[in-house]
């Protein structure tokens, strides 16, 4: 499969819809993951609105994503993408308020991320990347 053909298909962003881009991208040859992970960390939002089918809202909210956000979760995404680790998406319910009180939406980058390398060569990579996105009232 090559990159034009991926682009092609795009998933919903739930975390069935990770988990089918992850098991796509997963199949591609070594050389094409890598430009896929090099891609995402470059250019964060732009390889998002490639890959998942986005409302209107949701390419707001992408798009209103502070820099230092988005380059932790950029880092993160690319280094699990091109090491074959997981990507997990948790999305909270946004909540009927009786009162028309707004809500917050809050995205948060968390991993466990660990790579070690040895004197002999040999190195290991592990751990996951997690993005939640959940809401509060204000």
């Amino acid at each position: 499969m090559n990159t034009d053909q991926l682009v092609a298909n795009t998933y919903p962003l739930t975390a069935s819809g990770i988990n089918d881009v992850m098991k796509d991208l997963q199949e591609m040859p070594p050389f094409e993951l890598k430009a896929e992970a090099i891609e995402l960390a470059a250019d964060f939002k732009g390889w998002m609105a490639a890959h998942f089918e986005l409302t209107a809202k949701q390419l707001l909210f992408l798009n209103g994503i502070d820099e230092a956000t988005t380059t932790l979760t950029a880092q993160a995404c690319s280094f699990a993408l091109a090491n074959g680790l997981p990507i997990y998406l948790e999305k909270g319910v946004k909540a009927m308020i009786e009162e028309e009180k707004p809500q917050m939406k809050i995205i948060r980058a968390l991993s466990n991320l660990n790579a070690n390398s040895g004197s002999d060569g040999t190195f290991s990579v592990g751990g996951y990347v997690t993005i939640q996105i959940s809401y509060v009232s204000k």
